[in-house]
């Protein structure tokens, strides 16, 4: 038998739950204002337990932005590609920012930076800290309650004592998870999947080692890696005679364990 007028509209209802309608709008990052015209606001639907990579993506293409280079931000704190709107509680009309973002310039000369701290199923808590100085200890003092089993956790890789938001170029919003092993059933090793040892070598500079996870885009060791030699031409980066892409990732170009690649400044 078909389906009824009832149970048809019951299932369009449902589908439609599935979904929600998001507001994305540029604004000027040096003066905090909104921009017009092209960078207006835009409208997205998508269903909530998609991943927001590709309203990000989608969003930059519309306006002719560089995703490299545009940074989202929702409620102050960095949005992240693998996030979905169900898992931030997000609602219908809510608005995500865009703006323009190069790690080295304007903010990241700061000496210090407010990050977003998520622990599952709690509220953000946002805190303030020395960009110079251990992130551990500045972290904890950020919980009034016992935070000895507390990891904390950045691009997939559990912080130590020796991690500063320089080391890591953390800007303003960006995201620390905070777990309770102790008491959750995840286990480290789910959050902390396997991070490689890139080596960048060139004859005319020292060597440099970085740690990367598989799904970073390379262009974030390229910049930090100029960075380093204060370098600010053009450079090539190649791996066995074959020119490495600063939009892919460290998987999708095929990279291992302690590769080396070598920089050719221009």
């Amino acid at each position: 038998m078909g389906e009824t007028s009832a149970e048809s509209d019951a299932s369009f209802r449902a589908e439609e739950s599935k979904s929600i309608n998001l507001r994305v709008k540029w604004i000027d990052d040096d003066e905090n204002k909104e921009k017009d015209g092209k960078f207006g606001e835009i409208h997205f639907k998508i269903e909530n337990d998609i991943a927001l990579t590709w309203l990000m993506i989608r969003y930059c293409d519309k306006i002719g932005a560089n995703f490299g280079t545009t940074r989202f931000e929702f409620n102050g704190a960095k949005l992240r590609g693998t996030d979905t709107p169900l898992q931030l509680s997000m609602s219908s009309s809510d608005l995500i920012y865009a703006h323009h973002f190069l790690c080295g310039h304007g903010r990241c000369a700061e000496h210090y930076v407010t990050l977003c701290i998520r622990v599952p199923k709690e509220r953000d808590t946002f805190i303030r800290v020395r960009r110079a100085a251990p992130l551990l200890p500045q972290l904890m003092r950020g919980f009034s309650d016992d935070v000895g089993s507390l990891s904390f956790v950045y691009d997939w890789c559990r912080l130590t004592e020796e991690d500063t938001a320089d080391n890591h170029e953390l800007e303003d919003g960006e995201i620390i998870d905070a777990f309770d092993f102790d008491e959750s059933s995840s286990s480290l090793s789910i959050v902390e999947p396997s991070c490689i040892s890139l080596r960048v070598v060139n004859p005319n500079y020292r060597d440099y080692a970085f740690k990367m996870r598989q799904t970073c885009i390379l262009s974030k060791l390229f910049n930090k890696y100029r960075k380093l030699i204060s370098v600010q031409n053009e450079a090539a980066f190649m791996f066995k005679e074959r020119r490495l892409m600063g939009s892919k990732t460290v998987e999708e170009e095929r990279l291992k364990d302690g590769d080396e690649i070598e920089a050719i400044i221009e």
